[in-house]
């Protein structure tokens, strides 16, 4: 995969983190939204919603930190999917690359490798399996779906619900072995949470689901090119 300087996003190499595969980029300036589990193909997702959010927003970069997709397991990201995905974030101005960590359970397609890459229009979108880390600035920013651990995203929100806020994102962080530097970012609970303290943070869901509904959140990373990056969390009422 070629990059140019000139582009917002730029691929530094692949490797692992503890035996999964991670993809490491520099976010070289301008703005990120991180959101997950968008299920888009399963019908509940809030797409007028989300757009409204990046139009607002007006990223360079968008991330989806798996479960993008439902029901496609059985398939490999294709160029077709890339093409659905950018379309379904919207038009916003500024937005020129789309990165997604694809899921390892039975809603996102696979990969035939470390990533597959395609342009949709004037968007270039990235899948990658595992975890990809994103440096901005003097942040680093590790983006994962949450799966490695528990395969069941109901069974990890009832661990948080049981042990407290975060719990199952620590344990994940651990499993992986992910210091105490880069702020971890999952989704796969369907339970928001930042809790900058402890480097941790979680992006809810755009779909709706029973007893918890569409708690709809999304991390904002900030790169100016001087080097200074920030995050915070915007909470979402769909």
């Amino acid at each position: 995969m070629h990059v140019s300087e000139t582009e917002v996003l730029s691929l530094e190499g692949v490797g692992s983190v503890n035996g999964v595969p991670a993809a490491y980029f520099v976010l070289r300036h301008g703005t990120a939204v991180v959101v997950s589990d968008l299920h888009a193909e399963g019908g509940l997702l809030a797409a007028g919603c989300l757009r409204r959010l990046i139009a607002a927003v007006d990223p360079d970069l968008v991330v989806v930190a798996g479960d993008a997709f439902d029901a496609l397991e059985r398939y490999e990201f294709s160029e077709p999917m890339a093409r659905y995905l950018a379309g379904l974030l919207g038009a916003s101005p500024s937005l020129r690359e789309v990165l997604v960590t694809l899921s390892a359970g039975p809603h996102d397609p696979k990969i035939g490798g470390p990533y597959r890459r395609f342009r949709a229009g004037g968007v270039a979108v990235t899948a990658v399996g595992g975890v990809a880390v994103i440096r901005a600035g003097g942040l680093h920013v590790a983006v994962l779906h949450g799966d490695q651990l528990l395969r069941s995203g109901v069974l990890a929100a009832l661990l948080n619900l049981a042990m407290g806020r975060g719990f199952y994102e620590s344990l994940a962080r651990r499993r992986l072995g992910i210091g105490p530097g880069p702020l971890v970012v999952m989704g796969h609970t369907h339970l928001p949470l930042f809790d900058a303290g402890r480097g941790l943070a979680n992006t809810g869901s755009w779909s709706w689901r029973p007893l918890i509904g569409r708690p709809a959140a999304a991390l904002v990373v900030s790169a100016p090119g001087a080097g200074g990056a920030s995050a915070r969390m915007l909470r979402v009422r769909c």
